[in-house]
């Protein structure tokens, strides 16, 4: 089994507006790619870090 991690850090203000716009992207992303695991966490240091995990046959 090969693994591959995407991780991708956005920096943001932390408004509501953009926390539903992040909340938009982890669901397309989930329902584009049901085969992978996608993980989204917000943290008071205004970043937005998103990681992708994919596992497929090598």
């Amino acid at each position: 089994m090969k693994r591959t991690e995407y991780m991708f850090d956005f920096y943001h203000f932390g408004d509501d507006e953009v926390m539903a716009e992040h909340a938009k992207i982890v669901k397309a992303l989930r329902e584009l790619l049901p085969q992978a695991q996608v993980e989204a966490e917000s943290c008071k240091t205004d970043h937005w870090f998103l990681t992708i995990t994919v596992e497929a046959d090598a």
